[in-house]
């Protein structure tokens, strides 16, 4: 039940991977264009990278799912989370080289990265609190996704006022999908259903 998820400490540690997940993509997601466009990207160069993001975030959320059925949810949390990482650094690059495609190779790093939220969420939150209260406890943890991405969009643009830069923002926005990694490995998610393995081989 609900109440019994709440006394678990592994319920706030599974809100606070969503909500820092989350925080980290929408700072990204929400300034991406403004970022681009004041490094010198075309503003429909810099436009167009919000499309890029959710074409590649299909085939991510696809493949991220498919991944987590056949192993570790931490492991393949990690490598979207490397992806997420790396589409940081070429952002920054982006901005340094804006008349290459180094924007472009940002936004799909960024989609595959941005796609592991949506099969993440209920799957760990199945694994730690299936049962039939899994509903009632998925939609309250949920509510964790939803601060975070209005934190994030908030955060970035509060950094913008006070410093005239993106910087120290991306820092935050990398030691957010650090953190929100490493916990995951600690609330430890339980692994693939290995009977459901060997069918489908």
């Amino acid at each position: 039940t609900l109440a019994q998820a709440v006394w678990s400490w592994r319920f706030w540690a599974l809100g606070i991977v969503l909500f820092t997940n989350s925080s980290a993509i929408t700072l990204l997601m929400i300034h991406q264009v403004a970022y681009l466009v004041d490094h010198g990207v075309p503003a429909m160069a810099a436009a167009t990278i919000g499309g890029i993001v959710g074409l590649t975030s299909i085939a991510g959320k696809v493949g991220w799912g498919y991944l987590m059925d056949r192993t570790l949810r931490e492991l393949v949390y990690t490598l979207a989370s490397l992806s997420f990482a790396l589409s940081l650094g070429f952002l920054v690059l982006a901005g340094t080289y804006p008349a290459t495609a180094l924007p472009y190779a940002y936004a799909i790093l960024l989609g595959l990265g941005y796609a592991i939220t949506a099969p993440i969420a209920p799957a760990a939150c199945n694994d730690l609190f299936g049962g039939p209260g899994f509903s009632t406890i998925f939609g309250t943890i949920h509510i964790s996704l939803g601060l975070g991405t209005a934190a994030g969009a908030w955060a970035g643009g509060k950094v913008f006022d006070l410093t005239g830069s993106y910087t120290e923002a991306l820092w935050g926005a990398l030691g957010l999908i650090c953190l929100s990694c490493a916990l995951l490995w600690l609330v430890a998610p339980r692994r693939p259903n290995p009977v459901l393995l060997r069918n489908d081989q």
